[in-house]
Parts: C-alpha cells; sequence; structure tokens
C-alpha cells in the first residue's frame, strides 16, 4: 500500500514539475526572451568588376579586390595565326587558379597548328598568348558572366584591332557571349560583325574530351579557312 501511496505522490510531483516548467516556458516566450535576434547580414563588398590585360604568367597575382581573396568572372586567351585570330573564353575563380586546364590547351594547340599549315601561316605560341579577364570578388554578391565579358570587351577588341584580323574563332559560350551578344548562329556559322567574320565553335576542353567533337570541331576549322580574308 505504501508503494503504491509514494508512486502517487511521484507522479502528482512530477505533473506539478512539468504545468511549473510549461507555464515559464510561455512567459519568457511571451518576453521575447526565446527569440534571439537576427545577425544583420554583412553590406555586400563593393569593389567592383576589374580587369585583367597581360601575359599568362602574371595572372595568378590579378586581385579584383584588396580585401576579399576569393573571386569569380571569366578569362579569355586569345591568339593568332597569320589573318586569323582565336579567343577562348571560360569562366574563371580566384585566387591563383589557372584559367585553362591543360587538356585544352593541347587540344587547341593541334587545331592552331593545323590551321597555321592550312593557311601557309606560322604556327602560334600557344605559351605566349594574350590573357583578357574580368572577375569580382565573392562578397559583391552574384557575379554576371556575362557583365565580366562585357568588362573585358574594350581590352579584347583593342587586342583584335591591334593585330588587324578579320576573322576570329570564338571558342566556347564565354567568347560567344561576349564578342556576339544576343546572337547565337550554329555553330561552324559565320556571323559578320564590326567589319569581322566570327565562327563560332565548342571550346577546347570539351572538344578534347569526345572523338565526335573533335571531327565536328574540325569541320569548324575547314568553314573558318574558307571566310579568311587576305
Amino acid at each position: 500500500m505504501q508503494d503504491s501511496v509514494d508512486k502517487k505522490e511521484l507522479l502528482e510531483e512530477l505533473r506539478r514539475i512539468s504545468s511549473g516548467l510549461k507555464a515559464r516556458t510561455e512567459l519568457f516566450g511571451h518576453s521575447g526572451v526565446l527569440y534571439l535576434p537576427k545577425a544583420k547580414r554583412p553590406e555586400p563588398c563593393a569593389s567592383g568588376l576589374a580587369r585583367y590585360d597581360g601575359g599568362p604568367e602574371g595572372f595568378g597575382a590579378f586581385a579584383p579586390c584588396a580585401r576579399h581573396p576569393l573571386w569569380g568572372g571569366v578569362a579569355f586567351g586569345c591568339w593568332t595565326v597569320g589573318s586569323a585570330a582565336a579567343i577562348w573564353g571560360a569562366p574563371v575563380s580566384g585566387p591563383n587558379l589557372a584559367p585553362f586546364s591543360e587538356d585544352g590547351l593541347l587540344q587547341l594547340g593541334r587545331m592552331l597548328n593545323w590551321l597555321a599549315g592550312e593557311i601557309k601561316a606560322q604556327a602560334p605560341d600557344m605559351d605566349g598568348f594574350r590573357l583578357i579577364a574580368a572577375g569580382r570578388c565573392i562578397e559583391g554578391g552574384e557575379l554576371s558572366v556575362g557583365d565580366a565579358g562585357q568588362k573585358a570587351l574594350p581590352a579584347i577588341e583593342s587586342w583584335l584591332a591591334g593585330t588587324g584580323v578579320k576573322t576570329v574563332l570564338l571558342l566556347g559560350d564565354s567568347a560567344r557571349a561576349a564578342l556576339m551578344p544576343g546572337v547565337e548562329p550554329p555553330l561552324g556559322k559565320g556571323f559578320a560583325s564590326k567589319g569581322r567574320n566570327l565562327v563560332p565553335t565548342l571550346p577546347p576542353d570539351e572538344i578534347a574530351a569526345s572523338q565526335a567533337l573533335k571531327k565536328e570541331a574540325h569541320a569548324h576549322l575547314k568553314a573558318l579557312i574558307l571566310s579568311i580574308q587576305p
């Protein structure tokens, strides 16, 4: 009998404790104690887009923002082959990341060496290309690759004007979007712009990974040769 009484008293005590805790919880909730203030979001970095224009050897030191080391943007490798030019555009991030893959550069070298032989031009120096890039620190909010491409465009146009070429092979979507904004012609088909003939094709790293794409890109090079102006 005593055990039954003790259990009944214990249960009653537990109910009182539970009821008391519930009352305190409601009281704290009404007073706002249980609700932590929301952390204020930091203001986006206002450093803006910066541009790099030089050789690949100096690109590792490119830093769009002095306060934040991480950044994103787009890079353009620019080569000349006789009276033609090739521009490979690709998204890039830093710090100190190579903008183009080794496989892609090897594939592009094979393509441009073949092109040079066909048009009787000197083979390009694949290591001595012009590198133009634009980017912004990732603390600045959402980054548009298109905006970065347009930031780089004046330097690309200046480089093209200096070479005097009239036919340009655009490798990859980033190159096409920068020099042909709002235009999406079929790959391998020429498009006239600012007195030049632009021929879009696939990015070299994708070409390198597929035998079928190698054949497709080779057909684009043949179309480019037909459009080269002396």
